[in-house]
């Protein structure tokens, strides 16, 4: 499975929001599965532009 940036994913959520693409239509192009742009969608539409920030630091 393949780990997308943030910047990718937020642009990606804003460009479903703002255009009149379908979730599986858009999924295609961009190279993920529909449930997956779902959810990115779900997380912009309820935290807005920090939706990818996380507040916890990731220990190896």
């Amino acid at each position: 499975m393949a780990k997308f940036p943030q910047e990718f994913k937020l642009q990606v959520a804003k460009r479903y929001l703002n255009e009149l693409v379908s979730y599986r239509d858009l999924a295609n192009q961009v190279g993920v599965h529909d449930s997956i742009l779902r959810y990115w969608v779900m997380l912009v539409r309820h935290h807005g532009d920090q939706a990818f920030t996380f507040p916890y630091t990731n220990y190896p």
